[in-house]
């Protein structure tokens, strides 16, 4: 005997296909996203990758190999700090941003409260917890420097 289809059954499968379509494709967006003053920054929960809205549309955002970053006549270690939280998952790399954010516009108390939120992190090692130091050491004194040029 086969089996007659419904309208309730019809209504039911319409509901779970909407559904699963709906959780394949709405929620969770791969994307989060920041809005820092005027810079747009979006980061893919899957992969880790961050990009900034250009005038271009959406470009990914390229760490600096150089050793160091001067501001402000003090150099700042920000490739190596990048460097070495590479394995702390992707928790940091907004307090990564902000830290980067805030050196680029001279908001050095920025920078200093979200690398605090990154010593406070139980998932570093106290190799990266070493070198989260040394920036914190070498942002007092680019702060310090901006002061004293006041």
């Amino acid at each position: 005997m086969a089996y007659k289809l419904t309208r309730k059954d019809f209504g039911l499968t319409a509901g779970v296909v909407v559904a699963l379509l709906w959780l394949a494709f709405v929620w969770p967006t791969p994307w989060r996203e920041y809005k820092l003053d005027d810079e747009h920054i979006r980061l893919n929960r899957f992969t880790g990758k961050t990009e900034t809205l250009t005038m271009f549309g959406w470009q990914p955002v390229f760490y600096s190999t150089s050793p160091r970053y001067n501001y402000d006549g003090v150099w700042v270690d920000v490739p190596k700090l990048q460097k070495a939280l590479e394995t702390a998952g992707r928790d940091v790399v907004s307090d990564l941003n902000h830290i980067k954010y805030g050196l680029r516009y001279k908001r050095y108390p920025d920078a200093l409260e979200a690398l605090d939120k990154l010593m406070e992190l139980p998932s570093l090692t106290d190799g990266q917890k070493q070198i989260v130091s040394e920036v914190i050491e070498q942002v007092k004194h680019v702060a310090k420097s901006q002061e004293a040029a006041k």
